[in-house]
């Protein structure tokens, strides 16, 4: 009998520590580099409520970052936390890892990364 106590209490540590750290990394924005600019009339049409408020929806905050799972302690379910977390270095770096890639199933496309880059140049539109 405590032999399957210990071991339902292993697994279910386990199962815990997982559901948090399934989404966690700590990747920083990466350094400015040399790259070609981002054309900012490519990005006109860029707004939260246009473009970043369906990629966050489709891509982060099905199971993951609402209240109740704050997966790796990043929050996505408003406007002003994304930004936030733009602003604090962390949604940049963490979408463009290919260490860790979130979302989890694998990167985002390129073209939908460079909307959040977008929209951090055009300063953050509603």
């Amino acid at each position: 009998m405590k032999q399957k106590f210990i071991l339902f209490t292993a697994v279910a540590l386990c199962s815990i520590t997982l559901t948090f750290y399934s989404c966690k990394d700590k990747t920083k924005d990466p350094a400015p580099t040399t790259n070609t600019p981002i054309n900012t009339d490519s990005c006109k049409n860029i707004t939260y409520t246009t473009s970043i408020s369906a990629i966050v929806s489709s891509n982060c905050t099905g199971s993951c970052h609402i209240p109740g799972n704050i997966s790796g302690g990043l929050l996505l379910n408003s406007k002003t936390a994304v930004e936030n977390a733009i602003k604090n270095n962390n949604l940049l770096g963490r979408i463009k890892s290919t260490n860790n890639p979130m979302p989890p199933s694998g990167l985002m496309k390129d073209s939908t990364i460079k909307k959040f880059d977008c929209w951090k140049t055009k300063g953050y539109l509603n």
